[in-house]
């Protein structure tokens, strides 16, 4: 399985098929050609979760970005001794970025990983801020590990991240 994507090399699958039922001829396709698996609506659903905390975020839209996280959340951020916890702390930090700051966002998920109520995420993700009144933009990249909790209502919410980001070149 590959790191980026829910797909499998096709000689797994051809293997698997075949395996399965013996009347299946594999095709001769190459080995290295990608069949794509559908991915689970729960897996999905995390991966819009993503897109839309930086859609919101870049939009400056708090309130969205905080219905995307459990009101119990922490944050792990390089460089910082202490965790950011609980979403009020985040709200404050964001607000205050965004008084001053563009934020510009994108995150390649790399894994999901979904047991019952709650799912891991590994995304690298990529960030740039750029001060509202001019200068340069600061750019930040690097892995983020993310505990996700399903709620009653079947939301995924963000509960735990781990955020590895560090300077990169803009």
């Amino acid at each position: 399985m590959s790191k980026a994507n829910p797909n499998i090399e096709v000689s797994s699958c051809r293997l698997a098929v075949s395996k399965a039922n013996p009347n299946i001829e594999a095709s001769p396709q190459p080995a290295n050609l990608p069949i794509a698996i559908p991915m689970s609506p729960d897996e999905q659903a995390i991966r819009d979760l993503l897109a839309r905390w930086h859609a919101e975020t870049a939009a400056g839209n708090v309130a969205a970005v905080l219905e995307l996280m459990t009101e119990d959340v922490v944050f792990l951020i390089a460089g910082h001794e202490q965790p950011l916890r609980g979403r009020d702390a985040f709200a404050k930090g964001l607000r205050q970025l965004l008084q001053t700051h563009r934020f510009e966002g994108s995150g390649e998920v790399q894994d999901v990983a979904i047991s019952g109520d709650l799912a891991c995420c590994w995304s690298v993700l990529d960030v740039r801020t750029t001060p509202l009144q001019g200068g340069e933009t600061q750019r930040r990249r690097g892995n983020v590990l993310s505990v996700l909790r399903k709620q009653a209502d079947g939301r995924w919410q963000l509960a735990r991240d781990a955020n590895m980001l560090v300077l990169a070149e803009a």
